[in-house]
């Protein structure tokens, strides 16, 4: 067998770059308004016996935050309004549980459908849908 260069073993500057390290940077902000938002409604749910309430509004802040968008507060704020009016929706739909099941099954069938044709319409109305089928 012919001897290999050592030189021609020797990764690629691509290849390098391909695994080195890089820091990702930290959210702060984002990471300070979800401990706000969730921690704060749990701690006085579990002071006030109010359990169900405060994990209702904890809920409703993790899943606001865990899509919430780079940018302004303006656009932040837009978002987060169009996704809760359509997840209140959802809260709304878990009445149909008085109903029979196969009534049940079949408006959560149609509700599942339309969430996927609001989601194409942008993230907003993703956000929105998904929270809707969540509460729902």
């Amino acid at each position: 067998h012919a001897a290999v260069d050592a030189r021609s073993m020797e990764p690629g500057p691509w290849a390098r770059e391909l695994v080195r390290l890089k820091p990702a940077p930290w959210p702060w902000g984002k990471a300070i308004r979800s401990c706000i938002g969730i921690g704060v409604p749990a701690v006085l749910g579990f002071m006030y016996d109010a359990t169900l309430p405060a994990l209702w509004a904890a809920l409703g802040a993790m899943m606001t935050t865990a899509a919430e968008p780079d940018g302004a507060y303006r656009a932040k704020l837009h978002q987060m309004a169009v996704a809760s009016g359509i997840g209140t929706f959802g809260f709304f739909a878990g009445l149909l549980g008085v109903l029979p099941w196969a009534v049940v099954v079949a408006a959560m069938a149609v509700a599942g459908f339309l969430a996927g044709v609001v989601s194409g319409w942008g993230s907003k109305f993703s956000l929105g849908a998904m929270q809707f089928l969540l509460l729902a």
